[in-house]
Formats: C-alpha cells, structure tokens, sequence
C-alpha cells in the first residue's frame, strides 16, 4: 500500500510535521510504501 503524507505546517519541526512524521512511521512499520510531502518547500501561488 502507498501511503502520502502531506504537511501544510509553515514551520520546520512543529507539531504538524511531527505529527504526520508519527503517522508515516507507523504506516511504514505496518509494511506501507510511504511518503512525506511538505508543502512548505513548494512555491504556490494564486
């Protein structure tokens, strides 16, 4: 299974990315393919 994490967090290192940072590796323990994407490192614009 393929798991993405995505994290919309401004900050490096907050709660937000610890959080998803947890739930990715518990996913990947489990045997899941998995991902982190920080939104944060992506320039979007309107």
């Amino acid at each position: 299974m393929k798991i993405l994490g995505i994290s919309g967090s401004p900050r490096a290192q907050g709660n937000t990315d610890l959080i998803v940072k947890e739930i990715i590796a518990g996913a990947s323990a489990a045997g899941g393919e998995t991902e982190i994407i920080a939104l944060r490192d992506y320039a979007i614009t309107p």
